[in-house]
């Protein structure tokens, strides 16, 4: 392989790199519930603030399609709600909007303003 096409390569990979990165950087997953109006969610990043408003997402599987090894699974908007508190520098503690039911392994993506 000759040097222009490593670089091509390499400079294909940093753009994939540098696109994702912002979204995975805005997310979370929900660790456990404490109450009915407060769940923790493990963080990853300090992109995330008190007050900042947050979306449930969950993982939903469709059934397999004959010939098919896997299932047809998307992240589905649950519904929203904020962060309350900080607790650690990974952990934040928020309360989702009335009416919204989070379980433990959903995700969570910060909204932006």
């Amino acid at each position: 392989m000759n040097g222009r096409a490593c670089g091509f390569g390499a400079a294909i990979a940093a753009f994939a790199v540098a696109s994702c990165s912002t979204a995975a950087a805005n997310r979370g997953t929900v660790m456990r519930n404490v109450d009915e109006g407060e769940s923790r969610v493990r963080i990853t990043s300090a992109e995330f603030r008190e007050g900042d408003s947050i979306q449930f997402l969950r993982d939903t599987c469709g059934t397999r399609t004959r010939g098919s090894g896997s299932p047809n699974c998307r992240l589905q908007p649950v519904g929203t709600g904020m962060i309350t508190r900080i607790v650690q520098p990974n952990e934040a503690a928020v309360r989702p909007d009335p009416g919204i039911t989070v379980q433990p392994g959903d995700a969570v993506q910060k909204i932006p303003k």
